[in-house]
């Protein structure tokens, strides 16, 4: 079977495509895990200060207890 010059012209624009493909397919990896961590940093931020708010309304709490404990006995 001999090889015409449009069966190598379409060849060479699928090789073509197919490059251009696999590099958008890498940008768009690249950009989705630059955006996953951003957004795993922001929810780890988001998470620490709920703990910190809650830890402090504890140590209030305990405190307030502990007056009231004192005031009684």
């Amino acid at each position: 079977m001999p090889l015409s010059i449009e069966l190598l012209r379409t060849e060479k624009l699928f090789v073509k495509l197919m490059k251009k493909q696999l590099k958008d397919v890498d940008v768009m990896r690249k950009r989705h895990v630059k955006e996953r961590s951003t957004l795993q940093r922001q929810h780890c931020g988001v998470f620490d200060k709920a703990l910190a708010v809650q830890d402090r309304e504890r140590v209030h709490q305990t405190k307030a207890v502990d007056r009231a404990s004192k005031a009684k006995g």
